[in-house]
């Protein structure tokens, strides 16, 4: 089981919140044996997050690649099991969107900034470990029921239908 974050490496994207939760898990025993959390991305929290992989004694259990190209993140994101989203707030989770258009699960936080209805197995509280690792354990033990959650969304936004609504606000801001 592969479970997947990219972006950047930022405070609220709330990494430290996760890898406080996988080492809880490791110690109870309820981290799936063979399993990864890898992380794609660099920034401030980097060196920091490296350190707490070590003080955590979670090293086997998450791998951080650092920047990778976005031919990687495409090939890491086909692989894995789900997608994870942890930031306090995201205005629009734009690596969920790329996981739910390959059709993977995703763990998201409530404040997401998503534009449809999201399974309610897919949303947690970033600041509830308990609620977090229900969720994680939950999306683990029903990968299948997840993947047909995923496929039942109804969103579907091209780049097109993206230009026009915006063309539509500037028209109503500027006049025709």
């Amino acid at each position: 089981m592969k479970i997947l974050f990219a972006s950047r490496l930022v405070a609220y994207k709330n990494l430290t919140f996760v890898y406080s939760a996988i080492s809880e898990m490791k110690r109870n025993k309820s981290w799936p044996a063979n399993s990864k959390f890898l992380v794609m991305g660099s920034g401030p929290e980097e060196g920091h997050l490296r350190k707490l992989m070590t003080d955590l004694d979670i090293k086997t259990e998450v791998t951080m690649l650092g920047i990778v190209n976005e031919e990687r993140v495409l090939e890491e994101t086909k692989g894995c099991s789900f997608v994870l989203a942890p930031a306090l707030t995201e205005f629009s989770p734009n690596f969920v969107l790329r996981g739910i258009s390959m059709g993977k699960p995703f763990l998201i936080s409530g404040e997401n900034g998503l534009a449809f209805a999201t399974p309610p197995q897919f949303v947690f509280d970033p600041r509830d470990k308990n609620d977090f690792i229900a969720k994680l354990r939950w999306i683990i033990e029903h990968e299948d029921e997840a993947r047909i959650l995923v496929s039942e969304i109804k969103f579907k936004q091209s780049w097109n239908d993206v230009l026009s609504a915006n063309v539509k606000i500037i028209r109503q801001v500027i006049g025709p």
